[in-house]
């Protein structure tokens, strides 16, 4: 409710707010925006970061997002202002750029901070599974709750701003379809390194990731996307592996292209799910000679004891890979292709750290993100599956039993496993594994 009634009083705030600083208005930055958008964008715009309501648990800001004091514990009353800045900052930086894809992102922002029908933004700061991880945006599958962002204490450390497009990244995962790594075109890591100096040991990657953040491409499968997203990962320090996880994103476009696939393994040599990919493909495929060598070579590696504990998911992860790559990207008996995926994914489990050395949590964290990622680009598309079929029973279910006079809860049964698992393959594409007891991610 806090947030509900702060949304009205924010929109009365604007009539008292000065003008838009440096001249920069709503309908230059994001022409196509509804004027519900265009209202949100305005107020962030003219905000200052200042707290405007609180309430015991919140505070909330004239950005147009809230904070939990836990935030101000942790950062420090600076917070506030460098919240504000980032976005602001963020927006007028890709709506620069004037292309469709910039326009899209600066709405998508927009559209966030000003939907009226769900709680606004909420900052959470707490510890993440690894220090690896500054931050998570997430979305919640209820439209009721807030979409939410979480930033971890090890950021207190770093220059303000680095938190700065931090923010930003985290931000823009809310937006759109979550713009989520490999599933779909990179754009939280590239703007964030486009709009903030905040990487400067990768300095000459920089254009790279303004193109890859605003150019117009056809799609993500286009070879001067790859190209470009390539220039910028490859460059950039701690993005390496995003490229790989838009190269396995690729099985479903390449058509069951041997060449492919040896391509895709060599950018994954030296990595375990590489490993055990090439272990399972090396019999499976013809392969030309000189790719026949370089799988073999590749299923030869040893994994280490912590990798080890990554087998079973990679294995899932890859016996889906290929049994996507074979369908190709023909959509005939595409159902049955993402049905068989799904029952290869669905059982899945990333690895207990509680089985894990303290000394070795580091390590084994660096490769728990990766198979995240890895996973979630499989499940994204099956996870379109059974929305879909588990939404298609839910309205036929709504029909029958209206006309016989039963409630909801009949309806959830009809329909209980299509809604197990679009909620199992909704945690995966995020990087999270369902907990089957509580209902929630984990």
């Amino acid at each position: 409710m806090f947030f509900h009634v702060l949304r009205g009083w924010l929109a009365a705030l604007l009539v008292l707010v000065p003008a838009i600083a440096a001249g920069v208005t709503p309908g230059a930055l994001c022409p196509d925006c509804s004027p519900e958008e265009a209202r949100a964008l305005d107020r962030l715009l003219r905000g200052q970061g200042l707290v405007v309501a609180q309430n015991n648990e919140y505070v909330a800001l004239d950005t147009g997002v809230a904070l939990h004091r836990e935030c101000l514990t942790v950062f420090g009353p600076k917070l506030p202002q460098l919240v504000h800045e980032a976005l602001a900052r963020g927006v007028r930086c890709m709506g620069g750029y004037g292309t469709a894809s910039a326009r899209s992102l600066v709405r998508e922002v927009a559209h966030v901070l000003g939907k009226q029908s769900a709680p606004q933004p909420v900052f959470l700061c707490r510890e993440l599974y690894s220090d690896h991880m500054k931050g998570v945006g997430l979305r919640s599958e209820d439209p009721a709750r807030s979409p939410y962002i979480i930033l971890s204490p090890v950021l207190k450390g770093e220059p303000d701003e680095y938190v700065l497009s931090v923010i930003f990244h985290e931000f823009l995962h809310l937006g759109g379809d979550g713009h989520q790594h490999g599933a779909h075109r990179e754009v939280a890591g590239p703007c964030q390194h486009c709009c903030f100096e905040a990487m400067p040991l990768a300095h000459a990657a920089r254009p790279y990731a303004c193109r890859v953040c605003t150019t117009d491409y056809p799609d993500k499968f286009a070879p001067e996307y790859l190209g470009d997203l390539a220039e910028w990962a490859l460059r950039t320090p701690g993005s390496e592996f995003i490229f790989r996880v838009n190269m396995l994103d690729g099985v479903k476009r390449a058509g069951g292209d041997v060449r492919f696939m040896a391509q895709l393994l060599e950018h994954f040599r030296d990595h375990p799910f590489g490993f055990e990919m090439a272990r399972m493909a090396a019999e499976r495929y013809a392969w030309p000679e000189d790719a026949e060598r370089q799988v073999r070579a590749i299923a030869r590696k040893q994994h280490g004891h912590v990798t080890k504990l990554f087998i079973p998911v990679a294995r899932a992860v890859a016996e889906a890979a290929m049994t996507r790559f074979e369908a190709g990207a023909d959509p005939a008996g595409a159902t049955g292709t993402l049905e068989a995926v799904s029952g290869l994914l669905a059982e899945s489990r990333l690895p207990d750290r509680e089985k894990v050395d303290r000394l070795d949590l580091p390590y084994f964290y660096k490769y728990y993100y990766e198979f995240a990622l890895l996973r979630g680009v499989m499940a994204e598309e099956v996870h379109g599956l059974w929305l879909a079929r588990h939404n298609a029973c839910a309205k036929q279910e709504a029909a029958k039993q209206e006309a016989a006079g039963q409630d909801v809860a009949s309806r959830e049964t009809a329909c209980s496993e299509a809604a197990h698992r679009e909620r199992v393959f909704a945690c995966q594409k995020v990087g999270l594994d369902y907990d089957a007891r509580t209902g929630r991610c984990r």
